[in-house]
């Protein structure tokens, strides 16, 4: 009899072992969470207790029966519990939501960080309640905090093309900002006029160049713009430029040599002449506004070709003047008796693009001519 009582001792022993033992216990609902956070960021997280009847001796529900709930010092990561920190027990059908509010430290530049906050409750009267799981975990994961984005530097460059000639290129360069390094595989866009016609992709070098059909753009400079919006690498930068049209400028017309061997020697005005055309070889541009100037260069006289000025009356203005649909030419008579003797450079401002550097200078539109009059 003596073994058989101590065999009964034992097993009670063993049944009590178990959390269904004793007296009344909570059930926590999750038994766990798991967030993965950015650095400081903020997350809210949810459970709910609930009572479930234990098989001991009963337990003493009322207003003077109620549940704290707090986070374990030993957490590793700030926690605060937001509501449901208390929670009276009248009676075993109550339910205790809890709302903690974790907040995720600083990423780490090097690897993900794991960090545990543990949610803890206690009864009180004490003995009271159990729990089946007295020390809820979350989990919570921070990945690495990415590297700062680069600032960059792009640079647009003037565009040049002619009047209805077709594709222009529009090209940009990428490149960072305080490595001057390129950057390559990154899209930029580009505007003309203030719309996008397109984008391209940079190359080793940095550069993304952007084909584009002129069309109908005008005579003259019209604004550009490139844009990078930037990645998670690389913080965007943009830039503007012109894009310049310009005429073709076919030349200086009869009586005028264009290669400076006039000599005008009598007669009241210099008729000079020029004719312009657009991309496709084309005339009949009645709209431009060619200006024109005579610079003397010495005294002396270099051609060889003598010329006779014509008997018409001077231009007022500076400004040459369209003639006809016939002659299809640009024509400004210049006073010949306001000249002295010597040697002059005769320039064309075709007042197209200033983007393609033409004008006064360089000379691309000009001829030399001289002037000995009374010999």
């Amino acid at each position: 009899m003596k073994f058989r009582a101590i065999s009964v001792l034992l097993l009670i022993g063993v049944l009590c072992a178990a959390p269904v033992c004793g007296k009344d216990y909570l059930v926590p609902s999750p038994t766990s969470a798991s967030l993965t956070l950015g650095g400081g960021t903020q997350h809210d997280v949810s459970f709910t207790y609930s009572i479930a009847n234990g098989t001991g001796s009963a337990t003493n529900y009322g207003n003077s029966l109620f549940v704290s709930f707090s986070i374990d010092p030993t957490s590793t990561a700030p926690a605060e519990i937001t509501s449901g920190a208390t929670c009276t027990l009248s009676s075993n059908t109550v339910t205790c939501p809890v709302n903690v509010r974790v907040t995720a430290p600083a990423a780490d530049p090097v690897s993900d960080k794991p960090y545990t906050v543990y949610l803890t409750f206690k009864a009180n009267p004490a003995g009271e309640l159990r729990g089946v799981n007295n020390s809820i975990p979350i989990t919570i994961t921070v990945p690495k905090s990415a590297p700062s984005p680069v600032e960059t530097t792009l640079d647009l460059s003037d565009a040049c093309g002619v009047l209805r000639g077709g594709d222009v290129g529009l090209t940009a360069v990428l490149k960072e900002k305080i490595s001057g390094n390129s950057i390559s595989e990154q899209w930029v866009q580009f505007f003309v006029a203030g719309a996008s016609v397109g984008s391209a992709e940079t190359d080793s070098t940095g550069k993304a160049t952007l084909s584009y059909y002129v069309g109908s753009l005008p005579v003259g400079d019209t604004p550009i713009k490139a844009i990078f919006t930037g990645t998670d690498t690389y913080i965007g930068s943009s830039d503007e430029a012109k894009l310049g049209l310009t005429y073709i400028f076919q030349g200086f017309m009869p009586p005028m040599n264009a290669d400076g061997t006039s000599v005008f020697k009598t007669g009241r005005v210099i008729p000079f002449k020029i004719r312009i055309l657009d991309g496709q070889g084309n005339g009949l541009i009645t709209d431009a506004t060619p200006e024109i100037g005579v610079f003397k260069l010495s005294t002396t006289t270099a051609g060889t070709d003598s010329e006779t000025a014509a008997q018409g009356t001077p231009d007022a203005s500076y400004f040459m003047r369209y003639t006809n649909t016939t002659d299809d030419q640009y024509i400004y008579n210049w006073d010949l008796t306001a000249l002295t003797n010597g040697s002059y450079q005769v320039k064309v401002d075709l007042h197209d693009s200033q983007a393609c550097g033409k004008g006064w200078t360089p000379t691309q539109y000009g001829a030399l001519l001289s002037v000995q009059k009374n010999k």
